[in-house]
């Protein structure tokens, strides 16, 4: 559980530098959880090339509402995989962005 603690800080303070408009923040982000994110994205669209533009789509989320994050409310995983998550399904039921 510390792993997974000290990991969730990292994603916190990296969260903190894209409010902050740091873009190697948001690099170092995608890096970190992009993958996990299209496995998200990949179950529930079904398509390798779906799941990769929702993930894009969920980091231009992620980049303009950094500043949103509360950690008071939930982990940043959690914050990070509910908007893939609802990206993926606004796209697989047609509704744009």
């Amino acid at each position: 559980m510390k792993h997974s603690t000290e990991r969730d800080r990292a994603l916190v303070s990296l969260l903190e530098r894209c409010a902050s408009r740091d873009r190697t923040a948001l690099r170092e982000l995608f890096d970190a959880e992009s993958r996990r994110m299209h496995g998200i994205a990949r179950r529930i669209l079904y398509r390798s090339e779906l799941a990769e533009e929702a993930v894009q789509e969920a980091f231009i989320q992620v980049w303009q509402n950094a500043h949103r994050y509360d950690s008071a409310k939930g982990s940043p995983r959690a914050w990070l995989y509910t908007i893939v998550r609802f990206r993926a399904i606004d796209m697989l039921r047609g509704h744009p962005q």
